[in-house]
């Protein structure tokens, strides 16, 4: 029923259920965060990140891996996810109220969600979910961005 901090600089970090924040990075491993209610940061310099349930802010980087988020339903709080050696994948609620921007420069940018489009090419768009509301910044420079509904 509280916060947690991991940190480690030479294995993978798993957790689930966590009722605060999440604050998780390792240099030499993937994360795994399932169900954390509150803001998570997650940072690895190794692996790949998979985030389940998320219920707060995510603040997402890796440079040696792929990026796989799912929100939980009502989530609007946005975030940063960003990798230079994978894609990414989000999977948000319809309903949620975002302003979206993706990019990717070593692959294509998709979306299954109905926004109101400010840009949009195979590598970049930006535009409102809802009418906006937090941002939420998806990059890649190894993959492709795909951002999905629930």
């Amino acid at each position: 029923d509280g916060d947690v901090v991991a940190d480690t600089s030479g294995g993978s970090i798993s957790v689930s259920d966590i009722k605060g924040k999440a604050k998780l990075d390792t240099s030499g491993g993937s994360i795994s965060a399932d169900r954390v209610a509150g803001d998570l940061v997650a940072d690895t310099s190794g692996g790949s990140i998979q985030i389940e349930a998320a219920g707060g802010r995510v603040t997402a980087e890796t440079s040696g891996g792929a990026i796989v988020a799912t929100f939980t339903p009502g989530n609007s709080r946005g975030g940063v996810l960003s990798t230079s050696g994978g894609g990414v994948t989000v999977a948000i609620d319809p309903a949620s109220n975002l302003s979206i921007d993706a990019t990717s420069s070593g692959g294509s940018v998709s979306c299954q969600l109905e926004l109101a489009t400010a840009q949009s090419s195979k590598t970049r768009l930006i535009g409102d979910l809802n009418g906006g509301g937090a941002s939420l910044k998806l990059s890649s420079s190894g993959g492709p961005v795909r951002i999905r509904p629930l």
